[in-house]
């Protein structure tokens, strides 16, 4: 697959409307946490909010994938964009923590096919050479919307109101809906058979058929968000701890989301080099930021943890996203992306429960020893990928 005249440019445009999206929702997201927990000051309603927000949407991802699959792919991603700017909307006029957590459960449930169809259009839209430059670009442009909106989103709710904030995410939405009816270019390649490769399990069936695929699935998907997602249930109660507020909340994860950007910059030079590799790297990396902010005595050392795990978190995400797109054929590629995506976020949720529990007995700082375990953990169980040495596909040979 080479890449073709304009390809560059449909890749940018894609780029753009997950970065006008992933603002949005990242402010939306900061604002609905920070919300919950004012009102509750409950480490259990955090996890129930990022349980049926990012947990239990894991279940749905195989159906997302297969939607991705089986019609066309711009079209998955508009539609899936208005319905969550329509929830959002009604979010907007609700005041009570448990009908907001719920209408956000809906909102993340219709926008399920999104994300497997974006990550499975990419080959498509640009050449096999190109696809560490695609990928690393559409971390970059995501990583900057959760740079921008956490800001926000903890800014706003400070000075405004978590609605506001619900109001510029349906926004936000909509704009990127707008940015990707308008790219030109193929998102799948031509298929006659709907059911190829088994259906709505079908990318499940063909990540268990793949060692190295099943390997990514459990040591860097499933280890890996458990992992980097507890902390998102320990943060609210850290900001508390060092007596930050909501806009030392929104800082956190501005700072994630930096050390993410500057991850996906990285790739670019890190994934060609060190190919697979770049996962080992990843997960000490990750370790080492999570026990830093365990063990910190001041905020700015929590700010420094966080950015360290992201940037070594994104480095490796741009290696396995290279990975996934040339060893999966594109009729089911949707549905193994949307089967990592339940993988992860089903162990996810898993944490949140676990995660919550500790806040409330210990504190949030063994959230985050518990990451940096989980991070250890990971680089025994993904040997085989980074001693594959037919596996290169990430570096684009």
């Amino acid at each position: 697959m080479e890449s073709y005249p304009g390809s560059r440019s449909a890749v940018r445009q894609l780029a753009a409307a997950r970065l006008i999206s992933v603002a949005g929702g990242t402010a939306a997201g900061i604002a609905l946490a920070y919300f919950v927990y004012q009102k509750t000051h409950s480490g259990l309603y955090l996890s129930a909010t990022f349980l049926l927000t990012l947990g239990v949407t894991g279940f749905l991802s195989p159906v997302g994938g297969l939607i991705a699959d089986r019609y066309d792919r711009k079209l998955v991603m508009v539609v899936s964009e208005c319905a969550g700017a329509g929830v959002f909307l009604v979010m907007v006029f609700v005041r009570q923590p448990v009908g907001l957590i719920a209408l956000a459960f809906i909102g993340s449930a219709l926008r399920v096919g999104f994300h497997p169809a974006s990550g499975a259009a990419i080959p498509n839209l640009i050449g096999k050479d190109d696809l560490v430059w695609a990928n690393s670009l559409v971390s970059i442009t995501a990583t900057t919307g959760t740079l921008i909106g956490p800001a926000i989103g903890g800014l706003l709710v400070a000075v405004s109101g978590a609605p506001l904030v619900f109001g510029l995410n349906a926004a936000s939405f909509l704009i990127s809906a707008v940015v990707i009816a308008r790219i030109r270019g193929d998102f799948a390649e031509e298929r006659s058979e709907l059911d190829e490769h088994g259906g709505v399990l079908g990318g499940l069936r063909y990540v268990r058929r793949d060692q190295i695929l099943l390997v990514l699935a459990v040591g860097w998907t499933a280890l890996g968000w458990l992992a980097i997602n507890v902390g998102f249930v320990a943060d609210p109660p850290l900001a508390a701890l060092f007596h930050v507020g909501s806009l030392g909340y929104g800082l956190i994860d501005t700072f994630f989301a930096a050390g993410a950007l500057l991850g996906g910059l990285l790739a670019r030079r890190i994934v060609p080099r060190s190919g697979s590799r770049t996962l080992l790297y990843g997960a000490v990396g990750m370790a080492t930021g999570g026990a830093l902010v365990a063990l910190s005595p001041v905020f700015l050392l929590v700010l420094a943890g966080v950015f360290v795990m992201a940037t070594f978190m994104e480095a490796g995400d741009v290696a396995t996203s290279g990975l996934v797109q040339v060893r999966t054929p594109d009729a089911v590629r949707s549905r193994v992306f949307a089967a990592l995506n339940g993988i992860g976020l089903v162990s996810s949720a898993a944490g949140y429960v676990v995660a919550g529990l500790l806040v409330d007995a210990v504190g949030p700082r063994a959230v985050y020893w518990l990451g940096a375990g989980v991070s250890l953990l990971m680089v025994g169980v993904c040997r085989p990928v980074w001693r594959e040495r037919t596996t290169q596909a990430a570096d684009g040979t």
